[in-house]
């Protein structure tokens, strides 16, 4: 490993293992060995606690992805507020996926009260970054037709299908 010097491990079971084993130092290690918890990869059982609990650690430290990780398991089990504030603390570091579902809270009213104008500025900010999904939403927002058809050829170069869709209709 370039970071720890440790030899690179081979197989699932050895990477498992070294992700266990630097989890408790690296907040991306904990977030990969979590991932692999979630899906039950690397030969782990799927274990959703586990998962949380690596998600929480790696959150804790900053990480981003794993801040956007914990919000998706919030938002499945229905708890809004917290999946919201997750979604929020990545936001804050420009990670797409979190600003495109933090807008989509927005538009929708879920755990926030109805904002589109907040929902827009967010969704303009992801697809920024170069979510598609984002593109696509604003390409959906836009009462005029020039704009959002400009919205959709930026979702459909990104490669989502129902933007390529609304092209072919429109």
């Amino acid at each position: 490993c370039p970071r720890c010097k440790a030899p690179v491990p081979i197989g699932d079971g050895a990477i498992a293992a070294a992700l266990e084993r630097a989890s408790g130092a690296c907040a991306s290690a904990a977030r990969r060995l979590g991932v692999a918890y979630a899906k039950g990869e690397l030969g782990l059982e799927r274990d959703e606690r586990r998962a949380a609990q690596l998600y929480k650690a790696a959150a804790a430290a900053g990480d981003a992805a794993a801040q956007h990780n914990l919000g998706l398991m919030y938002m499945s089990g229905g708890k809004a507020p917290k999946a919201l504030k997750w979604f929020r603390a990545a936001a804050a570091q420009d990670h797409a996926p979190s600003l495109y579902n933090l807008a989509t809270a927005y538009a929708f009213g879920t755990g926030v009260p109805r904002d589109a104008d907040e929902a827009a500025a967010l969704y303009r900010r992801a697809a920024m970054l170069g979510s598609a999904e984002a593109a696509y939403a604003l390409g959906r927002l836009e009462t005029d037709a020039v704009a959002a058809r400009e919205y959709f050829v930026v979702a459909a170069r990104r490669g989502h299908r129902l933007a390529a869709a609304a092209l072919l209709e429109g």
